[in-house]
């Protein structure tokens, strides 16, 4: 019995499951990038880095990146450890303030001082932090409720200000006046109180807090851009809301005119790249000509970095548009080799530019540095590289350096014509460590790299340690350099199937060889390959059957235990669950009389090798019956027939090519029809030969189907529909009328016919 899929079966493995219907990877799931953001201190930067999304997500600062732990810290003489100072002002119950034994060490420090103007502030601020924001009252009182409450906190907080001695506790209660003020949505409160406690001289970040509301209530201005420019230099927490107030209608010249120091035109500058999705090397060339200790400068030089791999890598590794292309169509190819050589040019240019210019922070001079070397990767220069980024000595910051000894054995595989580097036990220690978050796509472009100069038994064993334990977002999404498609589309997540599309006998002859002599000594390396050592020897099989190469996919097909044959994980079971030797003149998937008896791979290739041997046994006197049951094994071994999976491991319920050697044959019966003439010629009465016809002409029937694709603008109504139309084609039809115009009728149009005259063999 063969199951009747609905949409799509495949052999499933270990490979990614799909629960919500079809996923089809685009954006951030394609996007290459070995030079992630979070590799470097990311400052609040994350929503702004270069995204398909558009925005990435915001994330909580590290306590050394938040103005205000530091702030707090610097009030308590730097005496308390800087995480302790973050826990205690975002997340510690306010309660837990006045514990004189507390393990947190600002609590301990406030308390020994006995600095209770400062806990009780922050006891204040915890219990303003609800009404500080958008909220909704879940006792449904309405905004009436909410307003008298920010109300009464906004008087509260007044009052405190007042009778407070200390002036940044001062400042600190004003301002939760100030931003109370503003949800509760009282333009002329905010102001009121920006004026009698705030100027324009800012001298911390609770000054830039307090300008960033007041701005919210202004229009649109030269003299605003540049303010909120400041702010977003200076407030991490406030800057996605900052880039939402900044007006990119008025021009970047009109904007640096009103700006008075270097640093706020260099600020300014950030706020017109900041959202840009192109080239934005002009505006950082002008950055660092007029600011270039601009702390931002680096963001935007990583930024311009990640679009560079986007547009040249995701193609040259993924073989993906860029995450933000819309180079999707076949007949922009031209347009989009052409953006690729463009951006490679690009990529010389930002390269030859780097050279010329020097960074005056060390994490900046060293992105620096090892950009020149990337970009030459990237521009396909790897000798370059690979000399740029020997020079480059280590920094302090240890996931820098991780990722130059990345790019290292990148490079090296770019340039070696064998795959000795694979022993090398740093490369090893490299490959393994997958707590780096750009791991994936550094494990898949070594793969792929090694790939491209032919070492694909290497790329094969770290291709298999793609998407383990991850969801499908999460994952690496590739296609295959041959354009071959498998599963329910033209990409892959799962290393086997890709072996399937794209490598060739040879190479999973050579893949196998090298895991069952331990080629390469590494039980990382060939750790999943060698668990589906007899998988593989399935796909070895299945590949020299496409190729019509029985006796070798026999030889394959032994190494096959019945183990792996009849385990639930692999499908062979629910897809090989039909008797291939048998057919009619209708069944295709559908369960039938015959489905009593089913056959491993090898039990089938075997049989029939055998029926073919004893149809060509010219001493035979049943030489047709068994040409006709090797023909119905051909038959079910194609897309129409129960035993599909013979040749592949998906099936659809439409008939997708896809671009394996034998599309032609699994679309269109060859070889049956083959065989059904060998049974027709062998035949030794009327009944046989007509039934042979018969089944020639359904043979036919398919591969007419396959020629002759529906054709929306041609007129079927006049042949009697489009399968008439078909019909009226087949010349083995009309062979069978012409020559035996009495049994015509009878097979044609009885079903049930097949029997009587099968029973004739």
């Amino acid at each position: 019995m063969k199951n009747w899929i609905i949409c799509i079966a495949v052999l499933v493995s270990k490979s990614l499951v799909f629960a919500c219907g079809p996923w089809y990877p685009y954006g951030e799931e394609v996007r290459f990038s070995l030079f992630t953001p979070t590799l470097f201190v990311d400052n609040g930067y994350n929503p702004f880095n270069y995204n398909a999304d558009n925005y990435g997500p915001e994330e909580e600062l590290n306590p050394e990146d938040d103005p205000n732990t530091l702030l707090w810290r610097a009030y308590c003489q730097n005496t308390p450890n800087l995480t302790d100072v973050y826990l205690a002002i975002y997340k510690i119950d306010p309660k837990e303030l006045d514990d004189s034994n507390s393990p947190n060490t600002f609590v301990h420090y406030l308390n020994k001082t006995n600095d209770k103007a400062a806990i009780n502030y922050l006891k204040f601020a915890k219990s303003c932090s609800r009404y500080s924001q958008v909220t909704y009252d879940p006792w449904e009182r309405g905004g009436d409720h909410l307003k008298k409450q920010r109300n009464k906190k906004i008087k509260a907080a007044l009052k405190k200000c007042k009778s407070e001695s200390n002036e940044m506790l001062k400042k600190r209660y004003a301002f939760l006046a100030l931003r109370l003020a503003y949800y509760a949505g009282s333009e002329s409160k905010v102001n009121s109180i920006f004026s009698d406690y705030f100027t324009d001289d800012k001298t911390d970040v609770i000054d830039y807090w307090a300008s960033y509301f007041k701005l919210c209530y202004q229009n649109s201005s030269v003299e605003r851009n540049v303010e909120l420019a400041q702010i977003f230099e200076k407030c991490p927490n406030k800057r996605f809301a900052v880039s939402q107030l900044f007006d990119r209608t008025i021009s970047l010249e009109k904007t640096l005119i009103e700006a008075k120091t270097n640093r706020e035109k260099g600020n300014v500058i950030v706020m017109y790249a900041l959202r840009n999705p192109g080239k934005c090397v002009n505006l950082i060339e002008r950055l660092v000509y007029i600011d270039a200790s601009n702390p931002q400068l680096s963001f935007l030089f990583l930024r311009e970095i990640n679009k560079i791999e986007d547009w040249v890598l995701t193609p040259k590794y993924n073989l993906f548009p860029p995450s933000m292309s819309d180079y999707y169509s076949e007949d922009q190819t031209e347009q989009y080799n052409k953006r690729i050589a463009s951006d490679k040019q690009y990529s010389r240019d930002l390269m030859e530019w780097l050279k010329t210019v020097r960074f005056e922070v060390e994490d900046a001079r060293f992105l620096q540095e090892i950009s020149i070397a990337y970009l030459n990767h990237i521009a396909d220069n790897n000798t370059e590289a690979i000399t740029q980024i020997s020079k480059i000595g280590n920094t302090k910051n240890p996931k820098l350096n991780y990722l130059k000894d990345q790019l290292v054995l990148l490079f090296n595989v770019d340039g070696s014509r064998n795959s000795n580097w694979i022993f090398d036990d740093n490369n090893k220690a490299l490959l393994q460590n997958h707590q780096v978050p750009n791991y994936s796509n550094f494990l898949f472009a070594v793969g792929r790299e090694a790939e491209y100069n032919n070492q694909t038994s290497v790329a094969a064993c770290l291709f298999s340690h793609l998407n383990k334990n991850m969801e499908h977002w999460e994952s690496e999404a590739w296609k295959a350099p041959n354009q071959v498609a498998n599963l329910y589309g033209d990409f892959f997540t799962e290393y086997f199937f890709y072996l399937d599309a794209q490598y060739t006998v040879a190479e999973i002859k050579e893949l196998i060889a090298a895991i069952e002599n331990d080629q390469f000594k590494s039980p990382w390396l060939t750790e999943f390959v060698s668990g589906d050592i007899e998988r593989l020897y399935d796909l070895l099989g299945t590949k020299h059957l496409r190729e019509n190469e029985l006796e070798k996919a026999i030889s394959a097909f032994s190494k096959v235990s019945d183990k792996t044959w009849n385990e639930e994980k692999y499908s062979y079971k629910s897809m090989l669950n039909a008797n291939p030797f048998s057919t009619d003149f209708n069944t295709e998937h559908a369960k039938s009389k015959y489905d009593t008896i089913t056959y491993t791979k090898y039990q089938i290739a075997k049989k029939l090798q055998a029926y073919i041997a004893k149809g060509d046994n010219v001493n035979n006197p049943n030489r047709a019956k068994d040409y006709f049951i090797a023909a119905n094994c051909y038959l079910n071994m194609s897309y129409y027939g129960n035993s599909w999976m013979m040749r592949r491991y998906w099936w659809s319920t439409n008939l997708i090519k896809s671009g394996q050697v034998d599309d032609e044959e699994f679309a269109r019966c060859i070889l049956a029809k083959k065989y059904y003439k060998k049974a027709y010629e062998t035949a030794t009465n009327e009944k046989q030969k007509a039934l042979c016809l018969r089944m020639m002409g359904r043979c036919e029937k398919y591969a007419q189907s396959d020629i002759n694709e529906y054709d929306w603008d041609m007129d079927y109504d006049k042949y009697g529909g489009y399968w008439e139309y078909i019909f009226s084609k087949n010349k083995h039809y009309k062979e069978l009328k012409r020559q035996y115009p009495d049994d015509y009728d009878v097979l044609i149009s009885n079903c049930e016919s097949f029997s009587d005259y099968y029973a004739s063999f």
